[in-house]
C-alpha cells in the first residue's frame, strides 16, 4: 500500500504505471472498491496504467467507463496450459471451476461453490463466456473468408493467365494467316509479271506454230496458279444462312456448324437457345448460335431435270435408266427426316405417311418421325395400325421426352 501511496503522489501525464492484483491482501470487497477508487484517479491524472486484477469488479469499470479497456491473456482450459496469445477488448475469466474440475475435486464440491457465488457475478461469469465464444466463432469465420479471398485471387490469376495465352494464341494465328495471305499475293503478282512479259514477248515470234504454244504454256501456268490460290468450296448444291430462331420449325433443315454435318430440327429452341437436332440416325444437342439455314438450290434440280428429258427423247432404254436415276438421286436430296400430318384427317393423313414412308425408304433414312400430336389418339392409333403393316417399318416407338413425346412415333426403316 505504501507503494500505492506513493504512485497516487507522483503519477501524472509522462507516467506509465504497473500494478500487479491492485487490491489484493484484504477484504475482496474493500479491495476491489479501493482497487476502482485509485485506477479512476490514476486516469484523472492522465497517467498511463496497466493493472492486472482477477475482480469482476474491475473488469465491470473497465467495460462501463470512457478511456478503460479491459484486455485478458487466452488460456486452454483443455491443455491447462496459457496459449501466449493478448485478447484486447475481452476481459478474462478465472477459469478457477474448470481448472479445478480438470485436476480433480470433486464435482459436488464445485456444485457447492458456484451455488455460493452471488447471482451477479455468475451473469458477469456467462457474459464473458458468451463474448469469448463469440470472438473464437468470429475469428474462426473471418479465417474462413480470408481463405476462400486466397483461394478466390489464386483462381483469379490462374484465369488472368489463361486469358492472356489464348490472346497471344489469337494473335499468332492472325498473324500467321496475315503472313499466309501475303505471301499468296505476292506468289499471284510475280506469276502475273511473268505471263504479262511472256505476252509481251509473244507478240514478237513470227512462227504461229510456236506462238500458238507459248500461249497454251502461259494458260496452263494461269490455270495452276488459279488451282493453287482457289479456296476450295463443297459442290454440295445447298446455300448456307444465319438461324433466325423466330422462323426455326420442326423439320427445318440447317448446317451445325460445330461438326460440319447437315441435319434436321427436332425440337423448337428453349429460352438458352438449345435445341435437339436430327444428324442422320443420331440425335444431338445444338444451340441455335451453332446453326446455318439450308435452302435447296434449284439450279442443279433443273439442270438434272433438262439432263433426263433430253437422254429420254434419245433412247427409250436410256431415257428409262437415266430418269429413275434422277428421280432416286431427287428423293435422297429432298426427303426430310419428318413428316408432320398433325390437323389432318385420318385418311389423308395416313396416305400421306405411307408414301412418305415409300419415300424415306428409297431416299435410305433409316429413321424417321411422324408428328401426329396428341389430341385424342386417333391419328396416333391409325398411323400405328399402317405402320404394323407396312413392307419398309422394320419397328416404331412412341417419342422420348426431348424427342416430343406422346405427339411423335420414332420410326425404324428396313435396310
Amino acid at each position: 500500500m505504501n507503494n500505492i501511496v506513493y504512485i497516487t503522489k507522483k503519477a501524472g501525464k509522462d507516467t506509465l504505471v504497473l500494478v500487479d492484483e491492485l487490491g489484493s491482501g484484504t477484504d475482496p470487497t474493500e479491495g476491489a472498491a479501493l482497487a476502482v477508487s485509485v485506477l479512476d484517479f490514476l486516469k484523472s491524472a492522465g497517467a498511463l496504467t496497466f493493472a492486472t486484477t482477477h475482480y469482476n469488479e474491475l473488469k465491470k469499470y473497465a467495460i462501463s467507463t470512457d478511456g478503460v479497456m479491459n484486455a485478458s491473456m487466452q488460456f486452454d482450459v483443455e491443455t491447462l496450459s496459457p496459449t501466449y496469445k493478448l485478447l484486447v477488448g475481452a476481459p478474462g475469466r478465472s477459469n478457477a471451476f474448470e481448472i479445478s474440475e480438470k485436476l480433480g475435486l470433486p464435482a459436488a464440491i464445485i456444485a457447492r461453490a458456484r451455488g455460493l457465488i452471488e447471482s451477479g457475478d455468475l451473469e458477469f461469469e456467462d457474459v464473458v463466456s458468451a463474448i469469448e465464444r463469440d470472438r473464437r466463432e468470429a475469428e474462426a469465420e473471418r479465417d474462413e473468408a480470408l481463405m476462400l479471398k486466397i483461394e478466390m485471387q489464386k483462381q483469379k490469376a490462374e484465369i488472368d493467365k489463361l486469358q492472356a495465352r489464348l490472346a497471344e494464341q489469337k494473335e499468332k494465328i492472325l498473324s500467321s494467316a496475315r503472313e499466309e495471305a501475303r505471301q499468296l499475293v505476292r506468289e499471284a503478282r510475280e506469276v502475273s509479271r511473268e505471263v504479262t512479259a511472256e505476252l509481251k514477248e509473244l507478240s514478237k515470234v513470227e512462227s504461229l506454230g510456236e506462238r500458238t504454244r507459248r500461249l497454251d504454256e502461259s494458260r496452263s501456268r494461269l490455270r495452276a496458279a488459279s488451282a493453287k490460290y482457289r479456296e476450295k468450296v463443297s459442290a454440295a448444291d445447298t446455300d448456307f444462312e444465319p438461324v433466325d430462331p423466330a422462323k426455326l420449325f420442326i423439320g427445318h433443315r440447317v448446317k451445325v456448324m460445330t461438326i460440319g454435318q447437315n441435319g434436321e430440327v427436332l425440337t423448337l429452341p428453349d429460352s438458352k437457345g438449345d435445341l435437339l437436332v436430327q444428324v442422320g440416325i443420331m440425335k444431338i444437342n445444338a444451340n441455335v448460335k451453332d446453326l446455318m439455314s439450308i435452302e435447296q438450290g434449284k439450279g442443279r434440280s433443273a439442270g438434272n431435270a433438262g439432263k433426263g428429258s433430253q437422254f429420254g427423247a434419245s433412247g427409250a432404254g436410256s431415257g428409262s435408266g437415266t430418269g429413275y436415276g434422277a428421280l432416286y438421286r431427287s428423293k435422297v436430296m429432298s426427303v426430310p427426316l419428318t413428316i408432320n400430318v398433325q390437323g389432318e384427317n385420318l385418311d389423308s393423313a395416313v396416305a400421306d405417311v405411307d408414301k412418305y414412308l415409300d419415300d424415306a425408304f428409297m431416299a435410305g433414312l433409316e429413321e424417321v418421325t411422324v408428328i401426329h400430336g396428341r389430341g385424342e389418339g386417333i391419328l396416333k392409333n391409325g398411323i400405328a395400325q399402317l405402320l404394323r403393316r407396312h413392307k419398309h417399318v422394320d419397328s416404331f416407338r412412341r417419342g422420348a421426352y426431348n424427342e416430343g413425346g406422346d405427339g411423335v412415333t420414332v420410326v425404324r426403316l428396313k435396310k
